[in-house]
C-alpha cells in the first residue's frame, strides 16, 4: 500500500516530490522528461544512462535502467524508483519507459538539433520550428513539402528528415507495443531489427513467426502474445508452431529427428490438443515444413544431412584396388608399430572409408602419424582437419603438417556456404579427420561429400568420449553399422600406463571409480588427485585455493595460461558461472570500469563461434589485453584479434568451461568440479571426456558418490535418427 509523503529536503526540485512505498524508497509512479544527454548505452542496448529534466519544469537529474533506443532531444514517460547511488547520488532506477511526442517548441528545436540527421544542427532546427510552431513533427511526417520554404531545406534534406522523424515515431510506436507484451528492452529491439516497419502488422497477423525466425524469443513467449491476441487452444497455426517448437528443442538436445508419439507428448504439456497436433504434423509434412519418416519426424536441413551422408560414406566405403608400391612402403612404415596399429594403416590402402579409435595411451596419434608417412611415400597428396581450431591445431603438432578445421577444409564462407562440395571436392587424395566424435549431422554431411570418390576418408576419434554437441552421433553410428574397417586400439603402451591419468580414465570407461595416483618413485606428486568434499562451497573455496595457489606453487604452472577448470553445467554453486566469478575475482579483480559485456583487460576467454575473417574458431582461448567502451582486443595466440559491439557475443569467460566445451582440446592441468548437483548430468562419458583433457595434472574435486555415480551410469542418451540403420541399408544393397 502507498502513502503521500513528501521528500524531507524542502528544497528539493519538483520532480522528487514523489510517493515513497512501505520501505522508505521514492518511487515514480510516471515522470515525462526530455533526454539531455545520453551517458551510457550497454552492448544489447537493454541499459542505458541519461541526464534527464521534467517536461514542466525542475532541475535534470540521472536516470539508469531499461531505457532501450532512447535519444537525446527525445521525450519519454518514465515509470522506476528513486535510489541512492554511491557514486553519482540520487537516481531514478528506471524500469519501463516510452516514448511522448515533445510538448513544447523548445523540445521539439532540442530534439531535432540533437545530430541525429545530418545537415540538421541547432540553428535550421530553430528556423525549422519557428516556421512550423507546435505542430512540426506532425507536419513533418504529413506534409514533408512544406519545409521545402524554409530557407536551408532542399529536396533530399526534406525527404532525409521526414524519413527519419517518421522512422523514429514507428519505431518508437513498435516498441512500446512489444514492451506491453512482456518483451524486455534487448528482445523488443531485436525484434524491430528482424522486422523493421512490419513488426507491429507481422505480430498481429502471425505472432509464431517470431519463435521460427527471430533468435532468443521460443514458442512459450510467441504463445503468450498469440493467446493475448485472441489465439484459440486448438487453432491450426497455434499446433504447427507448437510442434515446430518440440522438434527445433529436439535438434538442440542432439536428436536428428524425433518420434511423432513423442511430439504428440510434449505438445499435450503445452495444451495443445493430441488431435490438432496430429493435423499440424499432416499439414506441416504437406506444406514440406517437416519430412514424416515411418514413426519418426525431422526438420528438412537434417533430413536432408542424414539422407545424403549415408549415401556417401557409402560410396566411399567400397573396396579400392592397392598402389603397386603399397607393400614395401607399409613394412617400412610399420616395423616399429604394434599389431594393432599396423592393421589400421593396412586398412586405408584397401578401402576408402576406415574408423581409428581408441582411449588414451593406445597409440592413435602414432598410428595417424604412420598413415600420414605411409600415403606420403606413395606420393598421395594429404589434408589433415579437426572440427575445432584448438584440435587442428593439436593435429599440426603431432603431425608436424597443416591441419585446418573442417569449416576453413571446406573453404566455408559465412556469405557463400561451403566452396568444397561434390562439384568442387577438396584437393587431396587422403583426408584425414581428428576428434571424429565432434562431428554432427550436418557438419559430417558437408565433409564427406566434398571427399573426392577416387579418395580415401579417415576418421580418427574416441568414441568413447561425450557426443558431438550438434544433432547426432555419426562417430558411432559409422562404427556400428560396420560399413567400414574399424581398428580399435586397445593396448594402452608401458609408458602411458606410468600416467594416473591415462590409469584412471580407463578405470572410468570400465566403471570403476577414479582414485589418487600414488607418488612417483622420486617422491613428486602424481598426475592425478581426487580432493573429496560433499559440501559445494568448499568445494568452490578449494577449486579457487588450487588454480590461484596450490597448482601454481607445486607445477610451477601459470594459472591462467596452463590451468583449465571445467565443470559439467553452468548453473549452480558448482557451475560455470559462478567458478568464473569467483577466479576472476582472484585471479583478475576489478581497477578500471568493465568494458564491453563487461570484459576486462586480462580476463581469460573463450571463443564460442567460427569467425573466419578474425582467423579464431570455436573452442579457442585469449586474454584480453584492452577494453574501451566500444571494443575488446583479445590476445589469441600471440595475435591481437578486435571484437566490436556486434560480435563481442562471440567471447565468453573461460576461467571455467563446460565439459563439452572443452572436447577437441588439451590443457597442461585440468581441475574438474564433480559433485551430486550435478547429477542431471553425471555420466561416464562426461567424466571420461574430462579426464582426458589433462596432458600434466587432472584434480578431480567434488563428491565422491557423485564420481562412483558418473563412472557407473554408462547412459549413452538416446538420440533419435535413422543413419545407422541407413548404412545399414547400403551394406546389404
Amino acid at each position: 500500500m502507498l502513502y503521500s509523503a513528501a521528500i524531507v529536503d524542502a528544497k528539493e526540485p519538483r520532480h522528487r516530490q514523489q510517493r515513497l512505498d512501505l520501505e522508505g524508497r521514492p518511487h515514480a509512479d510516471s515522470l515525462d522528461v526530455t533526454v539531455e544527454e545520453v551517458i551510457f548505452e550497454s552492448d544489447d542496448r537493454s541499459f542505458a544512462v541519461a541526464r534527464v529534466a521534467p517536461i514542466d519544469g525542475g532541475t535534470s537529474f540521472r536516470a539508469a535502467g531499461q531505457l532501450a533506443g532512447v535519444a537525446r532531444g527525445e521525450c519519454a514517460r518514465l515509470r522506476g524508483k528513486y535510489v541512492q547511488h554511491p557514486r553519482h547520488g540520487m537516481q531514478l532506477e528506471v524500469e519501463h519507459w516510452e516514448p511522448i511526442e515533445p510538448r513544447t517548441t523548445a523540445g521539439i528545436e532540442l530534439y531535432l538539433g540533437s545530430g541525429m540527421i545530418p545537415g540538421i544542427g541547432k540553428r535550421l532546427a530553430h528556423r525549422i520550428v519557428e516556421r512550423l510552431g507546435k505542430d512540426t513533427l506532425q507536419v513533418i511526417c504529413e506534409k514533408p513539402q512544406r519545409l521545402m520554404k524554409i530557407k536551408g531545406i532542399g529536396n533530399r534534406l526534406a525527404e532525409k528528415l521526414t524519413q527519419t522523424v517518421a522512422s523514429r515515431r514507428l519505431e518508437a510506436e513498435s516498441l512500446s507495443y512489444l514492451r506491453a507484451y512482456g518483451l524486455g528492452p534487448a528482445l523488443a529491439r531485436k525484434v524491430l531489427l528482424h522486422y523493421g516497419p512490419e513488426t507491429r502488422s507481422i505480430i498481429m497477423s502471425d505472432p509464431y513467426r517470431l519463435a521460427e525466425e527471430v533468435k532468443g524469443i521460443g514458442f512459450q513467449t510467441a504463445d503468450r502474445i498469440a493467446r493475448e491476441l485472441g489465439t484459440e487452444l486448438d487453432a491450426p497455426a497455434r499446433a504447427q508452431a507448437a510442434v515446430l517448437h518440440v522438434l527445433g528443442k529436439a535438434r538442440d538436445d542432439g536428436h536428428v529427428a524425433f518420434p511423432s508419439t513423442d511430439v504428440i507428448d510434449q505438445t499435450t504439456a503445452l495444451e495443445v490438443p493430441a488431435e490438432a497436433t496430429k493435423r499440424a504434423l499432416a499439414d506441416l509434412s504437406e506444406r514440406q515444413a517437416i519430412v514424416i519418416d515411418g514413426t519418426l519426424a525431422y526438420l528438412p536441413p537434417l533430413y536432408a544431412s542424414e539422407t545424403r551422408l549415408a549415401l556417401d560414406l557409402s560410396r566411399l566405403a567400397r573396396a579400392r584396388p592397392r598402389h603397386p608400391g603399397a607393400a614395401g612402403r607399409l613394412e617400412r612404415v610399420c616395423q616399429n608399430l604394434a599389431p594393432e596399429q599396423r592393421g589400421a594403416v593396412e586398412a586405408t590402402l584397401g578401402r576408402g572409408l576406415v574408423v581409428i579409435t581408441g582411449g588414451p595411451g593406445t597409440g592413435k596419434t602414432t598410428t595417424v602419424r604412420a598413415v600420414v608417412a605411409l600415403h606420403e611415400g606413395l606420393e598421395r597428396t594429404v589434408a589433415l582437419a579437426a572440427p575445432t581450431g584448438r584440435a587442428a591445431r593439436r593435429l599440426s603438432e603431432v603431425t608436424g603438417r597443416e591441419a585446418r578445421t573442417v569449416h576453413r577444409l571446406l573453404e566455408y564462407n559465412p556469405k557463400l556456404g561451403f566452396q568444397r562440395n561434390r562439384s568442387n571436392p577438396i584437393d587431396a587424395e587422403l583426408v584425414i579427420v581428428d576428434e571424429a566424435s565432434m562431428l554432427d549431422v550436418s557438419l559430417a554431411y558437408r565433409l564427406v561429400g566434398a571427399v573426392h570418390p577416387d579418395a580415401s576418408l579417415v576418421l580418427v576419434g574416441d568414441v568413447d568420449q561425450l557426443p558431438s554437441v550438434g544433432p547426432g552421433n555419426v562417430l558411432r553410428d559409422t562404427i556400428g553399422s560396420r560399413i567400414a574397417p574399424v581398428a580399435r586400439l586397445t593396448h594402452v603402451f608401458r609408458q602411458a600406463a606410468q600416467s594416473g591419468i591415462v590409469v584412471n580414465a580407463h578405470a572410468v570407461n570400465a566403471g570403476r571409480a577414479p582414485r589418487s595416483s600414488p607418488k612417483r618413485a622420486d617422491g613428486t606428486p602424481g598426475d592425478f588427485h581426487v580432493i573429496a568434499t560433499d559440501d559445494p562451497e568448499r568445494a568452490l573455496d578449494l577449486i579457487v585455493t588450487l588454480v590461484s595457489e596450490r597448482i601454481p606453487r607445486a607445477f610451477g604452472l601459470d594459472p591462467v595460461a596452463d590451468v583449465q577448470v571445467l565443470a559439467p553445467m553452468y548453473r549452480g554453486t558448482l557451475g560455470c558461472d559462478a567458478i568464473n566469478e569467483r577466479l576472476r575475482q582472484v585471479l583478475n579483480p576489478a581497477t578500471d570500469a568493465p568494458g564491453p559485456h563487461g570484459l576486462r583487460g586480462g580476463d581469460k576467454v573463450m571463443q564460442v563461434r567460427n569467425d573466419y575473417d578474425k582467423d579464431v574458431f570455436n573452442g579457442d582461448l585469449g586474454s584480453v589485453r584492452l577494453t574501451s567502451p566500444d571494443k575488446v582486443v583479445v590476445d589469441v595466440d600471440g595475435r591481437p584479434r578486435e571484437y566490436s559491439k556486434k560480435d563481442i557475443d562471440d567471447l565468453q569467460l573461460a576461467y571455467c568451461v563446460t565439459i563439452h566445451k572443452s572436447q577437441g582440446s588439451e590443457y597442461p592441468a585440468v581441475v574438474v568440479a564433480i559433485h551430486s548437483q550435478h547429477h542431471v548430468m553425471l555420466a561416464r562419458n562426461l567424466l571420461y571426456t574430462a579426464i582426458t583433457r589433462g596432458k600434466r595434472l587432472v584434480v578431480l574435486v567434488g563428491s565422491p558418490r557423485a564420481m562412483a555415480r558418473a563412472a557407473a551410469t554408462n547412459k549413452l542418451a538416446v538420440r533419435h535418427g535413422r543413419l545407422r540403420e541407413r548404412l545399414e541399408g547400403q551394406a546389404r544393397s
